[in-house]
């Protein structure tokens, strides 16, 4: 009998999203487009994921128009 196959969640932590978007806002002189900052959590979620076995942020992550993003993330940003 195959052994059931479920689906990985980490839950969202709204602190270390927060404090990596203002890690990469600093790194970029302040300014950033809020898509970039997305994608750029995207990226760092998915290798310190890799390399450490957890992501920073974590959450949900919904298939957008222009790749996946952490749908809690975004609608922080938005708000």
């Amino acid at each position: 009998m195959p052994q059931e196959v479920r689906p990985i969640s980490f839950p969202y932590n709204r602190d270390k999203a927060a404090q990596a978007a203002l890690w990469l806002l600093n790194r970029h002189g302040g300014e950033m487009d809020r898509l970039k900052i997305v994608k750029l959590l995207f990226f760092a979620d998915r290798d310190h994921l890799a390399q450490y076995g957890r992501p920073i942020a974590g959450g949900p992550y919904s298939a957008m128009r222009y790749g996946p993003v952490c749908s809690e993330f975004l609608n922080d940003i938005n708000t």
